[in-house]
């Protein structure tokens, strides 16, 4: 979501003068602007955009993969923008049913519907004055779209239950991990309202594509972190772990390396990060996992009658890395249905770590991923299902470099 950061904080206007003035070539030498890291051409090209629209009121539409920093992106615009001592409000379309987005929207009156038992400002009223963030946009109803079609033209809206006119000024900055003209193709989102979102457009690379921005990335997550654990005695990164992290393609982006990093720093013992630290599928990508389907063979023991079972394993999400060639079952191996590349018994854990730890991380992961699933990506019931308490949860989840599920607004 953000790609410095997960809680943006807004710049103040005079941050804001002094950061609009700057040129390109001042941005390229520091690599940053505001919270946004990035020296990469493609990231160059994302601050220009960004110096473009911020001073203007017109809709932007953001778009680029889970994890790529859209919110920050759209804090940004609000931050350089003279709406920046008015409120800046997000709201994730994805985590509401229809009803319940359109409360949120546009609020109701009190007695509007069963449970309504106070009056509810929606987020444009909140906003007013101010931006609008509406993530993953291509989540919405076509119903909730026509609505927020008439908003955007002409500036009025009712509350549910209401009849009387309400009129704001929002700018509003949209964003989505899938194309909306594909959308508009497939007839699942307007295309009228397409054109109101899409004034301007900001294309985020994922972080794959920028790869020589991640050093920059790993360190500066790497100082906010040390600062976070108080842990001083952190000074950086080994060479081949550095290396490690570059040549990794991060199926989850900026999000999944930030995680990566606060493992580390929570786990580190020596000042430098050594390689062996970090997660077994980074060091090496032939063992991240791919479909989670398919059959993997496992050689076991050459036992009495040799021969094949299959043993069903639950299957759980995970970002897809490497499609490894099928394997041939001979004779003496026994075929283990898993959800995983993850060759157990053969792989040497790293120096200091026992066996039986090496192999429990990976079955440990599957079971918090499974009960996640199970509940929702709800961290209070999963830990509630799992007999852990949620701090409990979130810490083992950390040292396991499982990405925190976000919570509905």
């Amino acid at each position: 979501m953000a790609i410095h950061g997960i809680h943006p904080v807004s710049a103040s206007a005079t941050q804001r003068h002094d950061v609009s003035a700057l040129t390109i070539d001042q941005i390229k030498a520091t690599g940053r602007l505001l919270d946004i890291i990035g020296s990469h051409p493609s990231m160059i090209k994302v601050f220009e955009q960004l110096l473009l629209w911020a001073p203007t009121s017109a809709n932007v539409l953001i778009t680029g993969e889970t994890g790529c920093g859209k919110e920050l992106v759209a804090q940004a615009l609000h931050s350089l923008s003279p709406r920046a001592k008015r409120p800046f409000v997000v709201l994730d379309c994805s985590t509401l049913s229809k009803e319940l987005l359109e409360s949120e929207l546009f609020g109701h009156e009190k007695g509007a519907f069963t449970g309504a038992y106070n009056l509810h400002l929606g987020r444009f009223e909140r906003a007013n004055g101010g931006t609008l963030f509406l993530d993953e946009m291509s989540n919405m109803s076509m119903e909730v779209q026509a609505k927020l079609l008439r908003v955007l033209q002409s500036r009025t809206f009712e509350r549910i239950g209401g009849n009387r006119e309400i009129r704001v000024d929002v700018r509003v900055v949209a964003a989505s991990n899938r194309s909306l003209f594909k959308c508009v193709e497939e007839g699942t989102f307007r295309q009228d309202l397409l054109y109101r979102l899409n004034t301007g457009l900001i294309e985020l690379p994922s972080l794959r594509e920028r790869a020589s921005d991640i050093p920059l990335l790993a360190t500066s997550f790497l100082e906010s972190f040390r600062q976070q654990y108080m842990r001083e005695d952190i000074k950086g990164f080994a060479p081949e772990a550095l290396l490690a992290l570059t040549r990794y393609s991060w199926p989850g982006n900026v999000r999944e390396l930030r995680n990566v990093v606060e493992r580390c720093i929570i786990l580190a013992k020596t000042p430098k990060i050594p390689l062996e630290l970090l997660p077994r599928h980074i060091i090496d990508p032939t063992q991240a996992p791919d479909n989670l389907t398919r059959p993997q063979t496992i050689s076991l023991s050459k036992h009495q009658d040799r021969k094949h079972y299959t043993a069903a394993v639950p299957t759980v999400s995970l970002p897809q890395q490497n499609n490894l060639p099928e394997q041939p079952t001979p004779e003496g191996q026994l075929q283990l249905q898993q959800t995983s590349s993850y060759p157990i018994f053969e792989t040497e854990p790293p120096n200091g770590v026992k066996r039986y730890e090496h192999e429990m991380q990976f079955f440990e992961k599957k079971l918090i991923l499974a009960a996640l699933q199970r509940n929702e990506n709800n961290l209070s019931k999963t830990a509630s299902f799992l007999g852990l308490t949620k701090a409990t949860l979130q810490k083992k989840m950390l040292q396991l470099a499982l990405d925190l599920p976000q919570q509905a607004p």
